[in-house]
C-alpha cells in the first residue's frame, strides 16, 4: 500500500510541477511579447510561437490573458497562480466575479461546469431544436 501511496504522491508533486514550469513559461512569454524580441527571430508572433515554442498561436494568447488578467490586472503574483490549472483559470476570467472569486472556482470547479458558467453569463436568447433520436440529425426552428 505504501508503494502506490508513494507513487500517487510522485504523480501530484510532477503535475504540480508543471503547472509551475506554466506559470514560469507564462511569465517568459509576457516578457517576450512586451519587448518585441521575437521580432528577430520571427516573421510573425504567430511564427516564432508556433515554430519556436512549439505551441499555438491560442495557447500563447491564453496564457497572455491569464497574465493580464490575474497579475498584471489583478495584482497577484504568479507563486499565487502557480498551482492552479492554467486553462481553468482562463475559463474563470471570462465567468464573471472578481479575481479573487475567480481563482477560487478555478481551484474548486472542473473545466466542464467553468465552461458551463461562463456560458451561464452570456446574455442569449434559447434557440430550440429538434434531434433525430435514429441518426441524431438537428433541425433548427
Amino acid at each position: 500500500m505504501t508503494e502506490l501511496s508513494n507513487l500517487l504522491q510522485e504523480t501530484r508533486k510532477a503535475f504540480a510541477d508543471i503547472r509551475g514550469s506554466v506559470v514560469v513559461a507564462m511569465q517568459k512569454l509576457h516578457e517576450v511579447y512586451e519587448s518585441k524580441a521575437w521580432e528577430g527571430v520571427a516573421s510573425s508572433w504567430s511564427e516564432f510561437v508556433e515554430s519556436d515554442l512549439g505551441i499555438s498561436q491560442g495557447f500563447a494568447s491564453k496564457l497572455l490573458s491569464v497574465n493580464k488578467h490575474y497579475v498584471l490586472e489583478g495584482g497577484y503574483s504568479h507563486a499565487n497562480i502557480a498551482n492552479i490549472d492554467v486553462e481553468k483559470l482562463y475559463l474563470a476570467a471570462k465567468s464573471g466575479g472578481t479575481p479573487a472569486e475567480q481563482i477560487e472556482k478555478a481551484k474548486t470547479l472542473n473545466r466542464s461546469e467553468l465552461r458551463q458558467e461562463r456560458e451561464e453569463t452570456k446574455d442569449h436568447e434559447h434557440e430550440y431544436i429538434e434531434i433525430c433520436k435514429h441518426c441524431s440529425m438537428r433541425k433548427h426552428d
